[in-house]
């Protein structure tokens, strides 16, 4: 009789703590169903499915009455055009959390929301019903007992008896740019205490473009003389235009082969005794083959250049002819020159494709007639620019 009496005694204690255990349970499973459809609702929200995502958070607001939910759907609704069910969802947001920290930017949406509506109905618009949507959440219900309204972004899960409120779900950031959207993006950060001011991040910077395989370059420079000569001559003006293409290496290689076509002028001047001055001309076109070899923004080359040369007036007295004192050889027209031209390179490049070059060659003709003095060698140094595009 004892057992018994202390059995029942017992009893209306064991079935309210299953019931707490219970209830504990479902309240758990609730805020998991929430949060679940607090991501899908964002994944729809952020593609633009406005629709969709407001019927998942409208379903999580049933599991668990976060506030959060009643300003997110408030954002959708705004996007979506339907100011009348935004300005709804943005009050009962602010009369569940009356200390929200965006208070005054809702404030503004709304009065913005208003203000189109005015214009809507100026215009003739037929305004559509301010009533709640069909199955919408009551928007000002606080949980029974609470003395405080809930923080913006509390958490979706309600805590056991006497333990610290956990991490909570956040409120969705505001995507941008919508009718009335403003200007920056502000997310609402989980218990938050300040706006936070969202700009876009700043595309990364361009990559420079490298190089490409064709390139032009022009110099100037001076062209002195040394063999084929009976007398002396000070240096010449010389100038060369280059064009040419890599075939070999890419131009991002550190070696690399290619080919160059070369134009190339310079002059020597003749002041015989008892004779007028006058100048010969030198132009020569030359296919010159190179090898470069990179080092940073430095590159060295090195070729062999083969063509001809034109020379010009040319006289019987010129210093490049053998001393005819019987003046037997007659010279008239234009003389074609063979010439090779070793040569060394420096480039520097400035900017992108661009760079300052050092040039050092040595053009070499032999001997082309028996009426000529000697094979005409030279040297040249010319700096110039080229660009690769």
């Amino acid at each position: 009789m004892t057992s018994t009496r202390f059995a029942w005694g017992w009893l209306p204690l064991v079935s309210l703590a299953a019931l707490l255990l219970g209830q504990g349970g479902a309240r758990a499973e609730n805020a998991a169903r929430a949060r679940e459809l607090f991501q899908e609702g964002t994944t729809y929200f952020d593609v633009g499915q406005f629709d969709k995502a407001i019927d998942a958070w409208q379903r999580g607001y049933k599991e668990k009455p976060d506030p959060g939910f009643l300003y997110n759907i408030g954002q959708a609704y705004r996007l979506s055009g339907d100011p009348h069910k935004a300005i709804f969802f943005y009050r009962g947001f602010l009369r569940n959390s009356p200390k929200a920290p965006n208070r005054a930017e809702i404030e503004q949406k709304i009065a913005a929301l208003q203000k189109q509506i005015e214009q809507d109905a100026a215009r003739g618009a037929t305004a559509p019903p301010a009533s709640p949507p069909p199955g919408a959440p009551p928007p000002a219900s606080a949980a029974p007992g609470a003395t405080t309204s809930p923080p913006v972004g509390a958490m979706l899960e309600s805590p056991p008896p006497a333990a610290p409120p956990g991490p909570a779900p956040p409120v969705m950031a505001e995507v941008p740019p919508a009718p009335l959207a403003p200007p920056a993006v502000v997310a609402i950060a989980p218990g938050a205490t300040e706006q936070i001011a969202a700009t876009p991040a700043a595309p990364p910077p361009a990559a420079p473009r490298a190089p490409g395989r064709a390139g032009l370059g022009v110099a100037l420079g001076i062209d002195s003389w040394g063999k084929g000569l009976h007398g002396s001559a000070q240096p010449s003006f010389a100038f060369a235009l280059t064009g040419g293409y890599t075939f070999w290496g890419a131009p991002e290689r550190r070696l690399a082969f290619g080919i160059h076509g070369i134009v190339s002028f310079s002059f020597l001047a003749e002041s015989p005794q008892n004779m007028p001055p006058w100048k010969e001309t030198f132009w020569s076109f030359i296919a010159e083959p190179s090898l470069r070899y990179r080092y940073g923004r430095l590159s060295l080359s090195a070729g062999v250049g083969i063509g001809i040369i034109a020379l010009g007036g040319l006289r019987e007295q010129s210093a490049l002819l053998q001393p005819d004192a019987g003046k037997t050889t007659t010279v008239t027209g234009t003389q074609s020159l063979l010439v090779v031209r070793p040569a060394l390179g420096v480039d520097l490049v400035i900017t992108g494709g661009l760079a300052a070059t050092l040039t050092l060659a040595f053009p070499y003709s032999p001997k082309p007639q028996t009426y000529f003095y000697a094979p005409i060698a030279r040297t040249e140094l010319l700096l110039g620019l080229a660009y690769r595009f």
